[in-house]
């Protein structure tokens, strides 16, 4: 099974609901699910949460709940693998298929797009290991740089920079992602760094 995973814990204490917030007309949440339906990449779309509101208002965007996130894993210092683990671990249990995709989407995510999710699933089915999806050529005030690989969709954000010469931009983050590395970086932090 192909499993598209939004985690979106109740108790947010900068921005209090700010999974369900309405953003642009719907809440911050549905543009999330909405990408992940309309990639076509998933057999299923859940949300891990801990809050009834927010699963409601998942299921009326067209995600399913198929448990709550214990509260252990909902607290302000859980960090998003353990949330994904017991995700597919639960999954696995309640349907008795096996997760052969797991895929973390952000609930705060509302410029992931279908298309950017289908373009990271077409590599890593040409067998590539991880993917970086650069969002700098779009024409928007915001960058969105995405990172995927089979467990994992991490998106960065930031401000375009103008510049007329983009020649060699590319060239100098790999580089950058590369002295992370030997640094001894893990890979998406080592992304991180070199996109900052």
């Amino acid at each position: 099974m192909r499993l598209a995973i939004i985690p979106a814990r109740g108790g947010s204490k900068r921005i209090p609901r700010k999974n369900i917030r309405h953003f642009r007309g719907k809440p911050m949440i549905a543009w999330s699910i909405d990408a992940a339906i309309q990639s076509g990449c998933f057999d299923k779309i859940i949300v891990s949460t801990d809050c009834e509101e927010i699963a409601q208002v998942a299921r009326e965007c067209g995600a399913k709940t198929p448990f709550t996130r214990p509260a252990e894993l909902a607290d302000d210092f859980t960090p998003t693998f353990p949330v994904l683990q017991h995700a597919v671990e639960a999954i696995e249990l309640i349907s008795g298929e096996k997760i052969t995709l797991g895929c973390c989407i952000y609930a705060t995510a509302p410029f992931t797009t279908a298309d950017m999710i289908q373009a990271g699933q077409l590599l890593i089915n040409l067998g590539a290991k991880n993917v970086l999806i650069k969002g700098g050529h779009l024409n928007s005030k915001q960058i969105n740089d995405i990172f995927l690989n089979k467990m994992t969709i991490k998106i960065f954000k930031n401000k375009k920079h103008k510049s007329k010469n983009t020649h060699g931009t590319g060239c100098t983050l790999s580089s950058a992602i590369a002295a992370n590395l030997s640094c001894g970086k893990d890979l998406i932090k080592s992304c991180e760094l070199g996109i900052k």
